[in-house]
């Protein structure tokens, strides 16, 4: 009964990561009133913000929606606990893709996901598949987060021409290149040395949370 329970409070967390994760691959593409839900263009000097565009002279509202958005996180972790580590957090969505889906379902080099500690031994040609699937999939996130930036039809135009955007290539290709080496080398280290929110979820806690 309760492996049963445990497998159905799985399936409900990637149900979740799929519908997060689909939700801010298309935001970028939703537009109303030729503005994207946030933009920050540094090309166009422009901010979009709730589908509403801003003179970069307003930048000075974004400081104020961080720390609301970072208040906001900090006073769900009071009520709830980490619930954003385990539900939202970018790097548990990219790691349960990467260990749970790529290694364990798709290409079998785990047996299982119960102990998420233990890297696989062998198999060298599975892992390396793994982690070039992985490189193109880090390509596409990070083309993502670069939607935010730059509008998605722009940066796609951009880059078929990669010689006159050599910027926005290194930063597209530097986010990439993060990314491969933090879900695949880093892995679980970066909670615990490098995310400074895990620094003060500690704080945050009592017995009522």
């Amino acid at each position: 009964m309760s492996k049963d329970v445990h497998l159905s409070y799985a399936k409900r967390r990637y149900i979740f990561f799929a519908c997060i994760t689909l939700f801010v691959f298309i935001l970028p593409f939703i537009r109303i009133n030729d503005a994207q839900l946030f933009l920050l263009s540094f090309d166009k000097s422009r901010v979009d913000l709730f589908f509403t565009k801003f003179d970069m002279q307003e930048l000075y509202l974004l400081p104020f929606l961080f720390i609301t958005l970072f208040l906001s996180i900090f006073f769900l972790t009071t009520l709830a606990g980490r619930v954003w580590c385990g539900w939202s957090c970018p790097q548990t969505i990219f790691r349960t893709l990467f260990r749970d889906l790529l290694q364990t379902k798709i290409l079998k080099i785990r047996k299982n996901i119960q102990n998420k500690q233990n890297e696989p031994q062998g198999q060298i040609f599975k892992r390396a598949l793994a982690v070039g699937i992985w490189c193109v999939l880090a390509l596409i996130i990070a083309a993502n987060f670069m939607w935010f930036f730059v509008p998605p039809f722009e940066f796609l135009a951009y880059i078929s021409e990669p010689s006159e955007h050599k910027i926005l290539l290194a930063f597209w290709l530097s986010i990439a290149t993060w990314l491969v080496y933090d879900v695949v080398i880093l892995k679980e280290n970066f909670c615990v040395y490098v995310c400074p929110y895990a620094r003060v979820q500690s704080v945050m806690f009592d017995s009522d949370t």
